[in-house]
């Protein structure tokens, strides 16, 4: 009889904390091609968002970012992971084949004699601020990993980060470092493979060169 008991209780606590904690559905979806030019003043939107936060703290403008991104529209290769809340994009990570990249990453790979053809660059991966924590992040790296394995003769996935030193003045209390992050998926930070990025920081005049350290995974 204990032992009966003991699972009815266990099933109550369950159905508790179930419905205590609502459970909301976004939805996720990856565009290539056709879908993305109707969809890049949101995501340049919500990139702006994003990387005004530490450690990027970039003051962007609509223009500069709907010219950044149209790198993925130029290429026939590009995937856009997207996570919406009802209408609204809130998150995506970007990628395309590592030799369509930005010259910035290519140039870094070709110095050391690495082979870009067999590479997938995620480009960014971004999330408004007030749905972190949730799972989407983990969610949309699942479906793009699982979208370059699948459709893609790719067997690497690299990335590059920006360098910001622990003891920056500028580092906010909310700051959180994904290290852990990437770790857990079985990335590698890269130190010797470093480019860098230009953009104009806040509050500042011009723009000034960011250094940017590369993680990659074999598939």
């Amino acid at each position: 009889m204990k032992k009966h008991m003991d699972k009815f209780y266990h099933l109550l606590t369950y159905l508790f904390i179930f419905a205590a904690t609502p459970l909301i559905a976004y939805d996720y979806s990856i565009w290539q091609e056709e879908e993305l030019p109707a969809h890049i003043d949101e995501l340049a939107s919500v990139e702006i968002n994003v990387f005004r936060g530490y450690p990027y703290l970039f003051e962007g403008t609509m223009e500069g970012e709907r010219n950044y991104l149209n790198q993925y529209l130029i290429s026939k290769n590009s995937v856009w992971v997207v996570a919406k809340d009802g209408e609204r994009i809130i998150g995506a990570i970007t990628g395309l084949p590592l030799n369509e990249a930005f010259e910035e990453c290519r140039d870094c790979f070709l110095k050391e004699n690495l082979p870009m053809e067999k590479i997938f660059y995620l480009g960014e991966i971004v999330l408004l601020k007030e749905y972190r924590g949730q799972g989407i992040g983990v969610q949309m790296y699942t479906l793009f990993e699982q979208f370059v394995r699948e459709n893609t003769a790719h067997q690497e996935i690299a990335f590059c980060e920006i360098v910001s030193p622990k003891d920056d003045p500028r580092r906010t209390s909310d700051y959180f470092c994904l290290d852990k992050f990437w770790t857990k998926r079985e990335f590698v930070k890269r130190p010797h493979l470093v480019t860098q990025f230009s953009w104009k920081e806040i509050d500042n005049e011009t723009e000034s060169p960011h250094p940017m350290v590369f993680w990659t995974k074999k598939l």
